[in-house]
């Protein structure tokens, strides 16, 4: 699958899902914490951090529609050489500025469930200069549009899988999604192909029941 493949992918579930350049990762079997957006999650033995200046140098490629996505952290499983090796996690944040009430909270879901984040997107995917990319991403939108998404009304909690098929199979994308109290947004958006999803779901599970907010007053 191509890098613009990816791209559309990202824009069309808020994430932006890059290729990177090989370079080391180290280690990471305890909580990570980010003191910047009021967050930790715990990510399972033997996963590694994707180097921030990785994501950095493939972030300033991007198209001037996603220069504002902020992109916190990166990790996958293991370090094959090549980064983005599947089951690989990126972590989003969008700050909103503030808790949506459990209307707009339900709002915000019928956007993503209802056909219209398709609408939404009709400019970013027209900019996707390939036309076969296009149109897959077009595609993986609108499998967006149609998700089942189980939703935590209370806790301002989402998840959803989304299904995008081509010449190379079927990649599965688990969201997990959690509107903190102090308004940031943090989506999880796991990678994973179909025949292998069984078997990473559990990671992907327990990297999102992890997902919790640390109190600004007490982040050093």
């Amino acid at each position: 699958m191509s890098k613009q493949v990816r791209l559309g992918q990202a824009f069309c579930s808020g994430v932006a899902l890059m290729l990177f350049l090989n370079t080391l990762g180290y280690a990471v079997d305890f909580p990570f914490t980010s003191t910047k957006y009021h967050y930790s999650i715990s990510l399972p033995s033997g996963w590694v951090q994707i180097p921030d200046a990785v994501v950095t140098q493939q972030k300033n490629r991007l198209p001037p529609q996603a220069q504002n996505l902020i992109y916190d952290a990166v990790f996958q499983r293991g370090n094959s050489g090549t980064w983005f090796s599947s089951p690989y996690v990126i972590v989003q944040v969008i700050q909103s500025g503030r808790q949506p009430t459990e209307a707009e909270f339900q709002k915000f879901v019928n956007v993503l469930s209802g056909g219209k984040l398709l609408t939404k997107l009709d400019g970013v995917i027209s900019s996707i200069k390939d036309a076969d990319d296009r149109a897959k991403v077009k595609s993986m939108a609108q499998s967006l549009s149609t998700a089942t998404i189980q939703v935590d009304v209370a806790r301002r909690k989402y998840q959803f899988v989304v299904n995008e098929t081509n010449q190379h199979g079927t990649t599965k994308t688990f969201i997990y999604g959690y509107f903190m109290p102090d308004g940031n947004l943090i989506q999880l958006n796991a990678y994973t192909n179909a025949n292998s999803i069984t078997h990473d779901l559990g990671d992907f599970l327990s990297i999102s029941n992890s997902l919790s907010h640390i109190d600004s007053q007490n982040v050093e």
